[in-house]
């Protein structure tokens, strides 16, 4: 569970860059520089998604694991 705990801890870090970055680009002076900006947040908004499930695919995992070794011995190697 260490892992999905570290894992999710960068998620929220990382959500909350995005969430600054987006407050920081909500009342930009130059236009050019807004849209280079919003390309930039874009492609940031699409890592955070790949991210996210790529975060939901490892839970699930660790999940099966913990439900495979509540249901069998340690030691088995059924798992």
């Amino acid at each position: 569970m260490l892992c999905l705990s570290v894992a999710t801890k960068l998620y929220q870090v990382l959500t909350k860059t995005l969430v600054i970055k987006s407050k920081t680009l909500a009342s930009p002076f130059r236009t050019d520089t807004y849209k280079a900006a919003r390309i930039e947040l874009s492609s940031y908004q699409e890592f955070l998604e790949t991210w996210k499930s790529a975060l939901t695919s490892i839970r699930s995992h660790i999940l099966e694991v913990d439900r495979c070794f509540g249901q069998y011995n340690l030691s088995s190697d059924v798992c």
